[in-house]
C-alpha cells in the first residue's frame, strides 16, 4: 500500500511540474454517485449523490497519448439502512436510516489515448489510479436518540468506517469538444480499506483556460 502511494505522488508530481511539456489546462465539476463494497454487516447500503469539481491538466506524452492529472474536491460516501435489534429478546426496534458523506481532496493521474471522430470532437480512453485524503464530511441519520445527534462530523481513522487516506483504480471515458470542452465519465475502485471499499462514478464537465494540444 505504502509503495502504491508513492508511486501515484510521484506520477502526479511528474505531471505538474513546469519542466515537462506544455500542459494544457482545465476547471471541471460534476455529479458524482459514489457507494461502498463491504463485508456483510446485516445493512443495506445505497449509492449517494454528491459532487467533484477542481483543476485538471492534459500533457502530450506521445502521437495520442495524454496524461492527465487532476486536483478534486469530492464528495463520496453512501446511503444505509439498518435495524436495531434488541439484544435481549432479538425482536427488531426499528429502523435506522443514515447518509455518511466524507469530503476528500483527490488526486487522480490517467494515461488516456485520445483518437479524432470529427474535426471539432475527440474521443479518449483511459486508465489510471488515485489517492485521496478525507479533510470532513457529515454523518445525517433519523436517530439522534442513538447517534446523539441528527447530524454528525464524520470521523476518520481507527475507530470509524473510512480510513483517512484512500488508493485506488480509476477507469475514463469522454470527449473533447471543439478543443475548448470536455464531458467525461470517470468510475474509481478504491482498495480495500478495513470492512470496505470506496466506489465512485463521476460526470464532469470541464473548460480548458489554458492551451489545447
Amino acid at each position: 500500500m505504502k509503495n502504491a502511494y508513492q508511486i501515484t505522488l510521484a506520477l502526479f508530481v511528474i505531471a505538474t511540474s513546469p519542466t515537462v511539456a506544455q500542459v494544457a489546462i482545465g476547471l471541471k465539476a460534476g455529479p458524482t454517485f459514489s457507494g461502498v463494497a463491504r463485508s456483510s454487516f446485516g445493512a443495506q447500503d445505497s449509492y449517494r449523490i454528491g459532487w467533484q469539481a477542481g483543476l485538471f491538466g492534459d500533457m502530450p506524452v506521445g502521437k495520442s497519448f495524454y496524461l492527465q492529472p487532476a486536483l478534486l474536491l469530492t464528495s463520496r460516501g453512501f446511503n444505509s439502512k439498518a435495524l436495531l435489534i434488541n439484544g435481549n429478546t432479538g425482536e427488531v426496534v426499528r429502523p435506522i436510516n443514515y447518509s455518511l458523506r466524507p469530503l476528500y481532496v483527490e488526486m487522480p493521474v490517467l494515461v488516456v489515448h485520445k483518437f479524432d471522430v470529427s474535426k471539432s470532437l475527440r474521443a479518449y480512453v483511459g486508465a489510471g489510479t488515485y489517492m485521496a485524503v478525507g479533510i470532513g464530511g457529515r454523518l445525517l441519520n433519523d436517530a439522534p436518540a442513538i447517534f446523539g445527534s441528527s447530524g454528525l462530523d464524520a470521523k476518520f481513522g481507527r475507530n470509524a468506517l473510512f480510513s483517512q487516506f484512500d488508493l485506488g483504480g480509476s477507469l475514463a471515458v469522454g470527449f473533447d469538444i471543439r478543443q475548448r470542452w470536455q464531458l467525461g465519465l470517470n468510475y474509481n475502485a478504491g482498495l480495500r480499506s478495513k470492512s470496505l471499499s470506496n466506489r465512485m462514478f463521476s460526470v464532469t464537465a470541464g473548460m480548458f483556460v489554458g492551451k489545447y494540444r
